[in-house]
């Protein structure tokens, strides 16, 4: 009866360590860690945000009222403060969330990119976060960053 005991503990342990999620079989998923990031317009990085802290002159995000910003273009940076490009796996998506959605919105011409406007939709301000979401949990988040519709 004890050998009995034996070998189904050690069937279980078998069984628990050869369905572990981690298959030696298949690469391995690298995780995309950025320390920050910069928003470009027109070539132009005007606007930085580095180990959780805005660390531009920029400070406030202007949007116009009734309308869109101006392109921008998201460019992470890596622990050293170098830049990092977007992940190209599609798991991973661009989030941006207002505190107040009725002030201000994100719009993006192609969905999935990169790149984003603010739209304004009452005066006012708020702030948001710029986030990596990947399939269910977010991977990287801004601090707060202050936005003005004017």
């Amino acid at each position: 009866m004890k050998n009995l005991l034996y070998i189904l503990l050690a069937a279980i342990l078998v069984f628990s360590v050869s369905c572990s999620e981690d298959d030696p079989s298949e690469p391995h998923e690298e995780h995309f860690e950025a320390s920050g990031l910069v928003l470009i317009k027109s070539g132009d990085r005007f606007f930085r945000v580095f180990n959780g802290e805005i660390t531009s002159d920029t400070k406030v995000l202007e949007v116009p009222f009734e309308d869109l910003t101006d392109h921008y273009e998201v460019m992470f940076l890596d622990e050293n403060g170098d830049d990092l490009a977007p992940p190209t796996d599609e798991d991973f998506a661009l989030v941006i969330i207002a505190e107040d959605p009725t002030i201000t919105e994100m719009f993006q011409d192609e969905p999935g990119e990169w790149e984003f406007h603010l739209r304004g939709l009452a005066k006012g301000t708020t702030n948001i976060e710029i986030k990596v979401k990947h399939i269910d949990h977010f991977g990287f988040t801004t601090p707060k960053i202050p936005v003005e519709v004017k």
